[in-house]
């Protein structure tokens, strides 16, 4: 306040010494000079006002530079303005408070779904000499925990003028944050030999896979974890029974858990609350591309305090998991004496049937696929809210502060220069 005065102050000087005449008839460097006194007004953002004739009556108002009343009066307004623009100025202020959202322990299953999963079918061959997979999924669960923090920056004191369409912005500034999976499962291979020996077990056994992952609670992101089973491979012979059976069979495998974790927004409604009436506004916000998000033309149009605070809070996350299994399986034997390579006919002796079934590449199994989770969850805390003041420039009310006593010196020094001014130009018209 005290610069803007002593550049006002400094303009009125200037203007008052340049002795401009108060005729229509003004010489070009009186016009430049008073308009380089805008150009000061303007620096400093001030709106300066004046009645104009036909509406003095009526109090309405237009600016200073269309209107008839001597540039003084409007250097009076000016510095009066500048004297409680120091009392009424608004601050561009933040609020911000972390957020945390936990889903709980869910199953993999889905919300009613099965207690498990079940899948089997043939790996090489058919019944009568192959290899049969049974994989199962008897536990599974799922968890996250999602942390941010929301920032919110508003202006504390507007204008009634503009206060119809009130902005400010919010972003999320995502925090330490994590998800985890755990899962049991088994899987059994069997096979069948030439249709004599049947349902024999290659490998049947358990195991555990089990994925954790951190991460920053940015949004949107999509977060990947995987665990994996592969234990040794596996080969056994077959029994020779009384007709001369024997053979082998084995299989190469492994089984992987893809875990993803697709973090899309966070969202909520913004509520404005008029302290004095109880007049309520809201509005949506969502934080689905990153950056700030923009509240705009919010009404608060009534004078007063404004408190605000945030509703529905939710996140939008999602969980999913794929079972996939890569094997190598073989299996061969013959009926008879002498069978040699089940897989070369031309090796045998005294040999009554021979057989196997093999491959060259691992083959690939889509084994389970999950539903996709809801990982929302619940929050375990609320943001923190903010007040706004709407204030009427055209209702008195009290100052928040008191001037400093140099702004005081400062402006009555202006209103002395300035009747300075109007009574020198008022003699000057007296004896002209």
């Amino acid at each position: 306040a005290r610069q803007k005065t002593l550049s006002i102050m400094r303009a009125a000087w200037d203007w008052k010494s340049q002795d401009l005449p108060t005729t229509a008839n003004e010489p070009k460097a009186a016009k430049e000079g008073q308009l380089e006194f805008q150009e000061i007004l303007e620096m400093h953002s001030i709106n300066f006002l004046a009645r104009t004739p036909a509406s003095r009556g009526l109090g309405f108002l237009s600016p200073c530079p269309g209107g008839e009343l001597p540039l003084a009066y409007c250097l009076l307004a000016v510095v009066a303005m500048t004297l409680t623009s120091s009392v009424n100025a608004a601050l561009i202020s933040t609020s911000s408070s972390s957020l945390t959202f936990n889903s709980g322990v869910q199953s993999l299953f889905g919300i009613g779904g099965s207690a498990g999963f079940h899948d089997s079918g043939f790996l090489i061959g058919d019944s009568d000499t192959g290899i049969e997979y049974h994989a199962r999924l008897d536990t599974g669960t799922a968890r996250s925990s999602v942390t941010g923090s929301v920032r919110s920056t508003y202006d504390n004191k507007v204008n009634l003028a503009t206060a119809a369409s009130y902005g400010f912005s919010l972003s999320w500034q995502g925090a330490s944050s994590s998800f985890r999976s755990d899962v049991g499962a088994g899987i059994r291979f069997s096979g069948e030999l030439l249709g004599v020996i049947n349902d024999f077990t290659i490998f049947d056994g358990g195991y555990s896979l089990n994925i954790g992952r951190s991460f920053s609670g940015s949004v949107p992101q999509t977060v990947i974890g995987s665990d994996s089973f592969a234990p040794a491979s596996v080969s056994i012979s077959l029994p020779t029974g009384g007709i001369g059976v024997a053979g082998t069979a084995g299989v190469d495998f492994s089984i992987i858990q893809n875990a993803t974790f697709r973090l899309t927004s966070v969202g909520g409604t913004v509520q404005a609350i008029h302290k004095d009436s109880g007049t309520r506004r809201v509005a949506p916000f969502s934080f689905a591309i990153g950056g700030p998000y923009g509240i705009t033309d919010l009404d608060l149009s009534l004078a007063g305090i404004w408190d605000f605070n945030f509703l529905d809070l939710t996140l939008a996350a999602e969980f999913s998991s794929l079972f996939r299994m890569a094997v190598n399986p073989f299996i061969g034997g013959g009926i008879g004496v002498f069978c040699g390579d089940p897989f070369n006919p031309d090796d045998n002796f005294l040999c009554i049937e021979e057989g196997g079934v093999t491959t060259n590449n691992a083959i690939g199994v889509n084994l389970f696929s999950t539903p996709t989770l809801n990982m929302g969850g619940s929050r375990i805390n609320s943001l923190a809210g903010f007040s706004v003041e709407v204030v009427d420039p055209f209702v008195s009310t009290p100052p928040a502060t008191v001037p400093e006593p140099g702004t005081i010196v400062l402006t009555i020094s202006g209103f002395a220069a300035l009747c300075t001014m109007l009574s020198r130009r008022n003699s000057r018209r007296a004896n002209g």
